[in-house]
């Protein structure tokens, strides 16, 4: 049975391209779209682009914002291109910052609503029931939607055997993978996108997941990890990304490669979440009780 789509988002998220609850260290790369990062923020060599309708709600700034910081900045190199909201201390040498520095302005409410709904949207996603399955020709798995909501669950390791993801579906359509598992490896991977739809409106929810790692990827999509640290090296992802930290860091232990992030942020439509959203001390008993009644369904291997 198709699920009931109704025009929901990623909330405050929605409009930046990376949005981080804790700390995040990238070197080398660039952010297409805004970037907002709860705790500490280390940028090297690295070029933040804004998008124009990025919010940031009671402060100072007007217009978009390149970069938002809830503790503390280092930025060495590169460029921003619109505003810098630091609620600490910022620490900028050699960086192009078209718009206005702010400093010590008070980000905690922004985060912390933002990580509370993030969360409880995931939980409720993970819940829902898979509406068709995908098949595999060796390791290039099809995934076949049609209009409206379409949810497929896969599992980490389907995933992380995979080399390409085709999704044929049309425009009209929105596609949600579930994934289960904790650890998410995803090498050597790309994605074919046919039938009209687009990569806004393709989103990974990664509930389970509390460690995420991308290498040699392309992902045409926007993830949801609120839990995860997410690493990675040599790729991308086209939509937006929101993880609990993120490092762009080689995983071969030589210097970081780039790991960018393409604006293409979600326009997809999503069920409105199947619970009001829990007060901190309610969020795991929640998150437990959820984990506890969804139904887990596995992909077909056509054979």
């Amino acid at each position: 049975m198709m699920q009931p789509a109704i025009a929901a988002t990623l909330g405050i998220a929605n409009d930046y391209n990376v949005f981080v609850f804790g700390d995040a260290h990238q070197q080398w790369t660039d952010s297409e779209g805004s970037i907002a990062v709860g705790g500490n923020a280390t940028y090297e060599s690295f070029y933040a682009r804004m998008d124009p309708n990025s919010p940031l709600p009671n402060q100072p700034t007007s217009g978009g914002h390149a970069l938002v910081v809830g503790q503390n900045l280092t930025f060495n190199g590169g460029s921003a291109n619109g505003n810098v909201t630091v609620g600490g201390t910022a620490t900028i040498n050699n960086v192009n910052v078209t718009g206005q520095v702010n400093q010590g302005v008070p980000l905690g409410t922004f985060f912390n609503q933002a990580e509370q709904e993030l969360k409880a949207l995931s939980a409720s996603l993970q819940s829902l029931d898979s509406t068709a399955v995908g098949s595999s020709d060796y390791q290039n798995w099809i995934f076949n939607g049609t209009s409206g909501l379409n949810v497929f669950d896969i599992t980490a390791s389907d995933w992380s055997q995979a080399s390409r993801f085709q999704v044929n579906a049309p425009s009209d359509a929105t596609v949600l993978f579930n994934v289960t598992g904790s650890g998410v490896t995803v090498t050597n991977h790309g994605m074919l996108l046919n039938g009209g739809i687009t990569n806004r409106k393709i989103l990974f929810n990664l509930h389970d997941a509390n460690a995420v790692t991308f290498s040699n990827y392309g992902i045409q999509g926007s993830v949801l990890a609120p839990y995860a640290t997410v690493s990675g090296e040599w790729g991308q992802i086209n939509g937006n990304l929101i993880a609990a930290n993120l490092f762009n860091v080689s995983l071969s232990g030589t210097a970081p490669n780039t790991m960018q992030s393409n604006n293409a942020l979600f326009a997809g439509d999503l069920p409105e979440p199947n619970a009001a959203v829990p007060t901190p001390a309610l969020l795991p008993s929640l998150l437990g009780f959820v984990a506890a009644m969804r139904k887990r369904h596995q992909l077909v291997v056509a054979g």
